[in-house]
């Protein structure tokens, strides 16, 4: 409960730096895979990277998978994928310094919702965030991870791909998001 020695966070605190103005022809696709809050469907999120593919055939695309991703998603997305303008990158052959680079490069992240941790470190980029379509296993408004989601496409700070859809040329404002240094600042006051 909110305390004078409580700060209330907006999602994950991460070390993810915010870098302004970056070049949306720099594209991120971050895939999770099988949660206890969303149901899996790995071609439901090939079609999806697919028309987001076609459509931004501009955009240099690098797409990196983590330890959740099913074993059958890497091939049917090769087996789909024509483009020439795409990097798949499996998790084991990243690391932390790799993702941050890719963090400071990407202009625009995909990201499916079911990793709230890839989802605010997108947000604190810098990057204009949008969510792939997932269905829930619980009702969003009873699922902690899925409120958290709400109110960020509600404050207009991450989009769908359903808003996408329905508009692809629309772009996402990206907002100075970056709950750790906001944190630090106050434990900081609180110290001195």
């Amino acid at each position: 409960p909110p305390n004078d020695n409580v700060v209330e966070i907006k999602g994950v605190l991460n070390a993810v730096p915010f870098v302004a103005s970056k070049d949306t022809n720099n594209g991120l696709i971050l895939i999770g895979g099988v949660s206890s809050h969303y149901s899996w469907d790995s071609q439901a999120i090939i079609d999806q990277i697919t028309k987001i593919a076609e459509y931004d055939k501009e955009a240099s695309w690098v797409l990196t998978t983590s330890r959740r991703t099913p074993e059958d998603f890497i091939q049917l997305l090769l087996d789909c994928i024509p483009f020439d303008n795409m990097t798949v990158v499996q998790f084991e052959d990243t690391d932390q310094d790799w993702m941050m680079e890719q963090f400071s490069r990407a202009g625009q992240i995909w990201v499916t919702p079911d990793s709230v941790s890839m989802v605010y470190e997108s947000l604190s980029s810098g990057a204009e965030v949008r969510v792939f379509s997932m269905d829930t296993l619980h009702p969003r408004s009873q699922s902690r991870i899925g409120k958290g989601l709400n109110d960020l496409i509600e404050q207009s700070y991450i989009s769908t791909f359903e808003q996408w859809n329905a508009d692809p040329s629309s772009t996402v404002l990206t907002k100075q998001f970056n709950e750790s240094d906001r944190v630090a600042k106050i434990v900081m006051e609180q110290l001195s």
